[in-house]
């Protein structure tokens, strides 16, 4: 009868083993998992901090009456002026206004319709840099009237690109 109270305590080690491994490796598959998405959001804000987004109020447009925004930015001491939009625009960082996802930073103009009557449901325009299969593409995309933010962005080609 001993030798069965020792198989009988050797297979009660043998789980209480089995079981602190198994919560060992939980504990370090969660820890290298926040890790992970840690490290992203670092490099992520580290981005967001190259990005300079230059707003200046344009010149009014004798068709379109209202404000109008010139958008030009900045990365990496590099500018490219993105062009001149209608409406009053707002630098979108997640503080403010939230990002959509994918989105590290960008710009969101908007107009009242009165200002353009001719530009039917658009009500504005949002360009943004986006984190897409580990690239960053710069994207435009039209807000129309009743619409989410961020349904139709395509990707802006410079010409000679």
């Amino acid at each position: 009868m001993p030798e069965r109270s020792q198989t009988s305590s050797f297979g009660g080690g043998y789980s209480y083993s089995v079981g602190i491994i198994m919560l060992v490796v939980v504990g370090l598959v969660a820890w290298f998992g926040y890790n992970s998405v840690r490290s992203q959001a670092l490099v992520d804000q580290t981005l967001r901090e190259q990005f300079q987004w230059t707003l200046v109020p344009a010149l009014p447009d004798p068709v379109t009456p209202g404000p109008r925004t010139t958008i030009n930015l900045t990365i990496a001491e590099v500018s490219m002026p993105l062009g001149t939009y209608a409406g009053a625009c707002d630098i979108v960082d997640g503080k403010k206004e939230s990002l959509l996802e994918g989105e590290l930073s960008g710009v969101v103009c908007r107009y009242n319709m009165a200002e353009a009557p001719q530009a039917e449901d658009v009500v504005g325009v949002e360009v943004g840099i986006f984190r897409e299969n580990d690239q960053l593409v710069l994207k435009k995309g039209s807000i129309m009237g009743g619409t989410k933010r961020g349904s139709n962005f395509t990707p802006i080609v410079k010409d000679g690109e």
